[in-house]
Formats: structure tokens, sequence, C-alpha cells
């Protein structure tokens, strides 16, 4: 039991570290530059393209680990209220996150430009229904990798995914059925050579860390007893492939993202046995306020950091490594505190709008 209460605890406090990874990852300028001298660039490096990286992996990973509570036998009544509990956790606040950024928009659009043919050319390329799903203005993301498109706003790729792999359960219980550990080596292969159908929304990323999360579910694994039997190479395989991973960032691009997916492989089972560790011995405790407001600093982060990026810009000025940090940890820190305080807000004086927004958040470890 006492292993269980971690456990449970442990997956819980981890929704409010992985949104503040995600946080971090888009908060700072993501591009393929290599390494340069200054403390910036490494600290950006170090922490968006390496440590971080571990964020999504880690919710896929989860998300499977609970969908699939219960339905080690497959059920169909079982599953059919697991999809219909979906419907309220991920589709409602993924359409209703879209169209707040589409909204959003259209005010940055009306108050850069004071008339409406800015916004209206801004959505006449795509349509604004089909920026909910694929926002095409993304040339890099699109062309390159089609399954991972992003949407308008953009983190909701991972909502956005995750609904098209929890539609697929059906498939995903009979393969691991079958082929159990084998079906899990078989992805992790795909995974690793980073070879999948290109379909939008159906990436083999969260394909392969859903599953891998379902079979251990399917089987009856404790995670925490299972990842402490081997704590020591995941921490010594996550430290090895983080180094390669920024030793070949921006220079081998292949080979970065290779080293890339082995850190993720290794560093998710890593990061339980960090949390649940600190946990355990009481360095850090359970914070439900925190925990409860993770979605919606998921969702919305894209619209605070904009906002909090330009008054960042207004304030500092300049162009130095120094300036550069200093703007982007202002932005990260009131980014997280101002959307810690409008759940808050949200949850005292509006609640049905904050279950509404957040799903009542669907990386519960208690809602499977």
């Amino acid at each position: 039991m006492r292993d269980q209460s971690l456990q449970s605890q442990t997956i819980d406090f981890l929704r409010i570290v992985c949104a503040g990874m995600v946080l971090i990852i888009h908060s700072f300028a993501v591009s393929a530059d290599p390494w340069n001298t200054s403390v910036y660039d490494a600290i950006r490096i170090l922490s968006a393209q390496g440590i971080c990286r571990t964020a999504v992996p880690c919710f896929f990973f989860i998300s499977g680990y609970l969908f699939f509570s219960s339905l080690g036998e497959w059920n169909w009544d079982c599953w059919k209220g697991k999809m219909r509990r979906r419907l309220r956790t991920l589709v409602i606040p993924f359409l209703l996150w879209g169209v707040i950024m589409v909204l959003y928009r259209f005010c940055h659009y009306w108050v850069l430009y004071h008339d409406m043919d800015h916004f209206r050319e801004f959505l006449s390329a795509r349509g604004w229904i089909l920026t909910l799903w694929n926002d095409a203005r993304f040339d890099g993301f699109s062309t390159v990798d089609p399954a991972r498109a992003y949407p308008l706003n953009y983190p909701l790729w991972f909502i956005r995914d995750l609904i098209l792999i929890c539609c697929a359960t059906p498939l995903i219980h009979w393969f691991l059925r079958k082929t159990r550990h084998w079906g899990i080596l078989a992805l992790s292969v795909f995974y690793l050579a980073n070879i999948w159908i290109p379909l939008e929304g159906f990436n083999i990323e969260g394909l392969f860390f859903f599953s891998a999360g379902a079979l251990l579910q399917m089987q009856g694994y404790d995670l925490l007893p299972l990842f402490s039997q081997h704590r020591k190479w995941y921490f010594l395989l996550s430290g090895l492939f983080l180094l390669l991973m920024l030793f070949t960032f921006g220079s081998h691009e292949p080979v970065y993202l290779l080293f890339r997916r082995l850190y993720s492989i290794c560093s998710v089972p890593a990061l339980f046995l960090i949390v649940s560790t600190l946990l355990d011995r009481k360095r850090i405790r359970p914070n439900s306020l925190l925990s409860e407001s993770s979605f919606l600093i998921y969702c919305a982060q894209a619209i605070a950091l904009g906002t909090f990026g330009l008054l960042a810009e207004t304030l500092l000025k300049g162009s130095s490594s120094f300036v550069l940090l200093s703007r982007c940890i202002f932005v990260q820190v009131t980014t997280f505190i101002a959307l810690v305080f409008v759940y808050w807000i949200l949850k005292r004086y509006l609640p049905r709008l904050a279950n509404l927004l957040t799903g009542r958040s669907s990386f519960s470890y208690n809602r499977s």
C-alpha cells in the first residue's frame, strides 16, 4: 500500500514537473545553432534541447499506464467509459484552447494593426478550423515531419496525438497481448530509427511511450519497484546520452536526434525515481494546487509566453548573454506564477469553467 501511495504521489507531482519542463522548452528560442561561448546559449541548449526533452515522453508513458488500468483483459464497456471520460478530459479542452488561441490572435492583430484585414489574411491561408489541428505556417514542422505538425496553439499537439492514440487503444491492446515485450522492442526500433507513417497527429514517439506504459499496466507492474531494480543504469545512461546530445546538437542533427531518443527512453524511469525519492524523503511535498494547475499551464503557455515575452523585451533591452538569460528567466517565472494564479482564481470563483478548461486534469493518477 505504501508503494502504491508513493507511486500515486509521484505521478501526480510529475504532472507539474513535466508541464514546467515544456514551458522551459518553449520559452527559449529554439534553433539548431551549435555551441558557442555564451552562458545563455549553454543554458538554453542544456535545458531546452537536453534535460527537458524527457517531459512529453513521460506524459505519454503515464497516459498509457493510466488508460489501461482495469483493462488487463479487454472489456468494451470499460473502454467505452474511458473514452467518454476522454471526451471531457481531452477533446473538449483541446477544442476550447484552440478557439481561445484564435481569439488571442484576433486581439493581437486588432491591437497591432487596428483593422481586421490582417486577421482575415492570417486565417485565409489555412482556415480557422484547420488551424486547430495543424497550422501549416509552421513550415519546418509540417513539411519535414507531417506526423509532428503543430496546431496554431502549438503545445496542443500532444493533446491531439493523445486523442488519436486513445481511439486506437483496442488495436494497441490486441497488439500488446499478442506480442508483449517483443512488440515494444519492435516499436522501439521504429522510434530510434524515426521510421513511421507520415500521418498528422500519429507519431511514433507517442505510440511507443504510450504502449510501453500500457504494457506495464497490463502485466500488473508497480512502476517504482520495477524501475528501482536498474536505477543505477537509468541514471548512468541518461547522463551519458545527455552529454552526447549536447556535443552533437547543431552539428550532427540525425545523430543528435538518435541520442535524444535514447535519452528519453532512459530518463523517463530516472525522472520517476528522482521524484519518488524526493517525496519519500520529504524533500518535496505534494501540492494539489500546482498539480491541478498543470493542465492549464500546459495549454495556456503559448499565450502567456507571447504576452510576457513582449513585456520582457520592453523592460530588459539589449542582446548580451546576461540580458537574454535574464529575459528568459523573467518570462519563465512570470508565466508560471501567472498561470497558477489564474487557475486559483478560476477554481475559487468559477469552478465549472476551471473544470471545463482543464478537463478535470487528465493526467491525474486517480483518473484512469
